[in-house]
Formats: C-alpha cells, structure tokens, sequence
C-alpha cells in the first residue's frame, strides 16, 4: 500500500475510489482481478466452513480485526446459507476481541493479530496468508503445513482438510501454540538483555538492578507476566 495523493484529492471531490480507500491518501488495489481474487477466498472460507458444519457440530462465528474486516466479514455471510454472528472492532475493544478469540475452540484467519492473540489461550488455528508473517508463525509453532494460501485454488479443500486435521491431532496442535508462546516469550527477555548491555555501553552509570544484561536471566527483563501467560511458562519452559 502506497500514498496516492492525487486519488484522495479525486476521491475526496467525486467519491469515485470510495470502496478502495483505506483512510487518508492510502488506498487497497482494486480492480475486476482483485474483485475476482476476493471473491475466490472468501468461496473458499465459506466452502471449508459448510464442509466443516456437515460433519461437526459447532457454533461458528465471523471475527473482525480490523474496522475495515467488516465488508469481507459481511460479504462472506452473504455467501452461507444463514448470517453468523458477527464480532469486529468498530463495535468492540480490544479486551472484548482478544476475549472471543480465546473463548473460541478453533480459529481461522488471514489476520495475523487474530492468530497470535488467541494462541496464549491454546486455541488451536489456521493461517490463510497473503505474506511471509503467518507462514513464519506457523513454522515456529512446528506447524508449517496449518499455513494455507489465500489465492489457492483448492482453498476450500486445503482449509476444510487443515481443520480435520487441527480436531484429530488437537493435543499436540495445542502444545505446539504452547511451546511457541514460551519461546517468544524468553526471546523478547534476551532483546531486553541485549538492550540493557547496549545502553550500559555508552551510559555506564545508568543505574541498571543486578543481574540485568546477556549474563543474566533473560525472564528477568520481562514484566511480571498475568496468569494466563505464567501458566503456559510454568508447563512449557525448558
């Protein structure tokens, strides 16, 4: 996404590109192909999700990230054969989000966020990208075959196989998240490490507590952590 300033100033006069703007002088790609690769994913999420339905039963819901998630959230329900109950952040904050998702028993998302928020829950997930960020969290939690493409075209059928898979193997999916969290968890506190010998170098007289630096506990440069996350380190930390 880049700035187009001359489309904002147009867009702003004739409201010509309203269904693309983002906000400001930033703009989504649009176009008949955009439309068309749009339309593929969302058939593909709701195709996986009504192949899902006719062998489970389960309480699906649409979750919104973004503001922006709801045409697509409302889009998709278009396609079903009823509405889902339908859960995004022009309506609800934060807390309440990150609350649904791990509530959830299983989420799907091409939303980062989505993924990374529920995971201290052990919701077990699949990732349907459109960049290297989902794949990478995938392949850290030991999961690289639950990150699917979004412009695949046998979505629908990747994505309904993902879930079986997630519900036969839900026990290790879960300790995978599990570990995942831990470890990000202790690599922020050695960047915390690495941050107090760095700002030691040039001030040696910063008054730092003992212990502190790369010799140190890298947990002891995190903040106290809540219980939702203590509990994960009490049963995955190595």
């Amino acid at each position: 996404m880049k700035p187009e300033p001359l489309k904002a100033a147009w867009n702003e006069l004739s409201g010509t590109y309203e269904d693309a703007h983002y906000k400001s002088v930033y703009f989504h790609k649009h176009g008949a192909d955009v439309d068309r690769a749009f339309d593929q994913y969302l058939r593909g999420l709701a195709g996986a999700l009504q192949d899902y339905r006719r062998e489970n039963d389960c309480f699906p819901i649409l979750v919104g990230m973004e503001q922006l998630d709801r045409r697509a959230a409302e889009r998709m329900n278009d396609m079903l054969p009823a509405p889902l109950p339908l859960f995004v952040s022009d309506e609800h904050e934060m807390y309440e989000m990150v609350a649904i998702l791990r509530r959830c028993s299983m989420v799907v998302s091409s939303r980062y966020h989505a993924l990374v928020c529920s995971m201290p829950g052990l919701v077990p997930s699949v990732g349907v990208t459109m960049d290297e960020r989902i794949r990478n969290l995938m392949a850290d939690r030991g999961q690289p075959e639950l990150a699917l493409e979004v412009d695949d075209p046998e979505l629908d059928q990747k994505l309904f196989a993902a879930m079986q898979k997630v519900d036969a193997e839900r026990d290790a999916v879960k300790d995978g998240i599990g570990r995942c969290v831990v470890d990000n968890l202790e690599r922020m506190g050695r960047m915390g490490a690495i941050l107090v010998d760095h700002v030691r170098g040039f001030h040696p007289e910063f008054p730092f507590a003992e212990g502190l630096g790369e010799a140190g506990d890298p947990w002891a440069h995190l903040p106290p952590l809540g219980p939702t996350a203590a509990a994960l380190v009490e049963r995955y930390r190595a």
